[in-house]
């Protein structure tokens, strides 16, 4: 498999790059239009935001799916059972936006949508007669003011050296989505499998631009623009030391947009996430455990003052954990764990409880710095029953 870059500004820059799309399922433009020192100016400050406390502050809604996603909450990619090795930030145009950095990847957000409708017009144009006839609509205008399309700023942090030996940074997956804009990252790493089962490494020179089909338009297009499986490989050496920083661009059709005979948008997305996620409902939660709770309170109204009393200890507690661990502080960190092991039996899930009586004992004995180290995954994990609380909260409102 050989990947072309195509010069965006060459007179067949269109064909050239509908052919490798045709091909591979992948595109690569050089001299775009997008702005490589926008680019480099939102790796950098966001670089910075990953390492920073701000972060906890956005805690990803587990129903929006908008905010911050630690590793604890990454992804597994279908057949896969490891999380991926990284964290994210989901930026949609009506979701929450840290207060933290410049509106420098809200400007890319809308200058990649205006080159992904100008990409879709190139693709349409020279698809094939007979599949152009199986679009719906335009290409362009199945995402045309579409508030689904998403921006993920991703951080793949340095290799620690104890990971799982099958977790990797971003296992073989397809995307569900129409197109993928995707600058090339701070690191190399990203490989596609080709038809004849081999990976091929995808070109990363700093400025190009890589662009891949999604699963939505190899349905569009009757499985002639492929939908090509693709990951993100450990580094190893001394490259397994830095951090990789990248920011696709998932172009999403409007939910009512027609894909084909068997499916709209909004059905095919439902399809693609029960696969993914199994059997759920919208009540279940990672970390906090409502039918546990409704069994020790019973009524209804007292669940939601439980709930209250959580959350407000929530609020306090997880900022002097903080404080307590950026100080050294291991007293202060077995004095609040202690108070929280004695409740969270009646909210959290088993294996919540466990980790906060393990990090309790690990406090009395450790050190500073091993301490640190051991709550790191921990603070993400109450991070997050803190936003499921808060969600749990709302919907009782609501109802």
């Amino acid at each position: 498999m050989q990947f072309h870059v195509v010069d965006y500004r060459s007179p067949t820059a269109a064909q050239d790059f509908c052919q490798s799309l045709r091909e591979t399922g992948f595109g690569v433009l050089s001299h775009h239009p997008l702005d490589q020192n926008l680019v480099e100016g939102i790796y950098a400050e966001w670089l910075a935001f990953f390492a920073s406390e701000a972060r906890w502050a956005y805690a990803h809604d587990p129903v929006r799916h908008d905010g911050y996603f630690p590793p604890t909450v990454s992804e597994t990619a279908k057949n896969h059972t490891q999380r991926d090795l990284k964290e994210f930030f989901h930026i949609y145009p009506w979701g929450r936006y840290p207060a933290e950095v410049s509106d420098a990847a809200r400007r890319y957000y809308a200058a990649g949508s205006q080159l992904a409708a100008e990409l879709l017009g190139w693709v349409e144009a020279h698809s094939p007669p007979e599949v152009r006839a199986r679009y719906s609509m335009p290409l362009p205008q199945m995402i045309e003011g579409c508030d689904q399309t998403l921006l993920r700023v991703l951080h793949y942090p340095p290799l620690r050296g104890d990971e799982p030996a099958d977790a990797v940074r971003a296992a073989a997956h397809g995307d569900i989505n129409l197109l993928t804009l995707l600058p090339a990252a701070t690191e190399p790493g990203l490989q596609v499998l080709g038809q004849d089962q081999r990976w091929y490494d995808v070109p990363c020179d700093f400025g190009l631009l890589i662009v891949n089909i999604g699963d939505m338009l190899q349905e569009a297009s009757g499985h002639y623009f492929p939908s090509t499986v693709h990951r993100v490989l450990n580094p190893t050496g001394a490259a397994a030391q830095k951090s990789r920083i990248s920011m696709p661009l998932f172009l999403h059709p409007h939910r009512h947009v027609v894909l084909s005979e068997r499916y709209t948008v909004g059905s095919y997305f439902e399809e693609r996430m029960r696969e993914l996620r199994g059997p759920r409902t919208e009540a279940q939660y990672q970390y906090l455990n409502t039918e546990r709770t409704a069994e020790f309170a019973g009524e209804g109204a007292e669940i939601k003052v439980l709930l209250s009393t959580l959350k407000t200890s929530l609020d306090a507690d997880l900022p002097a954990l903080r404080r307590c661990l950026a100080n050294g502080d291991t007293q202060g960190v077995s004095k609040l764990l202690h108070q929280f092991k004695g409740f969270a039996p009646i909210f959290c899930a088993d294996s919540l409880v466990e980790g906060v009586v393990q990090a309790e004992a690990l406090s009395k004995q450790a050190t500073a710095e091993p301490l640190q180290q051991a709550m790191a995954s921990l603070m993400d994990q109450l991070a997050v029953l803190h936003r499921e609380v808060e969600h749990q909260l709302a919907a009782s409102e609501r109802a």
